[in-house]
């Protein structure tokens, strides 16, 4: 599955989201989390992992742009593993969790444009290209696309 790499895969998960500011800047979230990963990193003498991970990293970004597919198995794997919180099969967890979210940005920006975001998001962006890439789990992607309808409909009925 990972050729003996899966060690990979804790730093990959430990640092993805290290950096998380609601508030886009000139830099991702994920390039910064990246960045803070390759500074604070003390697991591996060789840069080849180094950089491997970084690009897991950097690939969570990537999730959702229409017809993207890394180039590396082991990186699928990792971004399935990603979006494995719109898999639950207990719609109940998904919302908590959104509702968890939405609290993050009720920080910074008004209700109203919050839903109305998340709707946009999930309706032009998430519904079309959200896919699991290395798992061929007819389930698990059956519950991710019933969930994503779900917080489409919520959010829908949020935004009105």
């Amino acid at each position: 599955m990972d050729n003996g790499r899966g060690h990979l895969h804790l730093p990959s998960i430990l640092y993805h989201d290290s950096i998380y500011h609601i508030k886009k800047n000139h830099h991702s979230n994920e390039l910064m989390s990246s960045l803070f990963f390759e500074e604070k990193q003390t697991l591996f003498k060789k840069q080849s992992n180094i950089d491997r991970v970084s690009s897991m990293i950097k690939a969570t970004e990537r999730h959702f742009e229409p017809g993207y597919e890394p180039d590396d198995g082991l990186a699928k794997y990792f971004l399935d593993l990603d979006l494995m919180q719109l898999c639950v099969s207990d719609i109940r967890v998904l919302i908590k969790d959104n509702e968890n979210i939405d609290k993050e940005f009720y920080t910074e920006y008004e209700t109203a444009y919050v839903h109305e975001a998340r709707f946009n998001f999930l309706k032009d962006v998430m519904k079309p290209n959200a896919c699991l890439r290395a798992l061929d789990n007819p389930i698990l992607q059956q519950n991710m696309d019933d969930n994503i309808k779900s917080l489409i409909t919520i959010y829908g009925n949020k935004s009105k």
